[in-house]
């Protein structure tokens, strides 16, 4: 993504969209758990096919329903995702014809050499040679450490002290809404104070 935007900076505003989708959706999905019934799924149920699948259907509920709602939701996403591939590739081509029609045949041939391949000890070897790539890495480190410890344990403590799913979805809604405006003025804040400064203010909240 990135590297199709003119302007780096504005990264942060395109990722803000699929952050506040992240949370409607989450919020969502929570109402749904909550007001799903579980109902088992009796193999012998019905002799037709059509009552078969009316029975399965039926039983979709609880995360059955939710994983079937996620896989719905996938096959639209990866249509898009192809047609965003193919329109790359045309752009390419497209690109690259008229830097040879422009070029001409009195373009002097210029033989590309081959970039050697470079092996993976030897870049771990050039990281450990550069601190700030070691702090970097470092503090990235520890704020994921952090989200995962959020991400896995909050919603066990919300069951724990008696929420339902519903109460889940919300939380998740509202901690998307709390990241939106950092999201907005990331490329700003980047720009003055730096990455390094922006990922120490995160660990600061965490």
């Amino acid at each position: 993504v990135i590297s199709h935007l003119n302007d780096r900076s504005k990264y942060g505003r395109l990722r803000l969209w699929g952050q506040l989708g992240f949370g409607l959706g989450s919020s969502a999905v929570g109402i749904l758990l909550s007001k799903s019934k579980h109902r088992p799924y009796h193999h012998n149920a019905g002799h037709s096919f059509l009552e078969k699948l009316d029975n399965f259907w039926q039983s979709l509920t609880g995360y059955k329903l939710l994983f079937l709602t996620y896989a719905c939701l996938s096959i639209p996403t990866w249509i898009c995702i192809r047609a965003f591939h193919k329109l790359h590739n045309e752009k390419e081509k497209e690109k690259a014809s008229k830097e040879v029609v422009e070029a001409g045949d009195q373009a002097p041939k210029v033989e590309k050499n081959e970039p050697s391949k470079v092996g993976v000890w030897n870049g771990i070897k050039v990281l450990f040679q550069d601190s700030d790539a070691l702090l970097f890495f470092f503090l990235v480190l520890v704020v994921g450490i952090s989200s995962g410890i959020i991400e896995n344990f909050a919603y066990v403590r919300i069951r724990e002290v008696g929420g339902t799913g519903k109460d889940m979805g919300l939380s998740r809604l509202v901690s998307s809404m709390a990241g939106a405006p950092m999201f907005w003025f990331s490329g700003p804040l980047t720009e003055k104070l730096g990455a390094d400064r922006v990922i120490v203010l995160s660990l600061i909240s965490y």
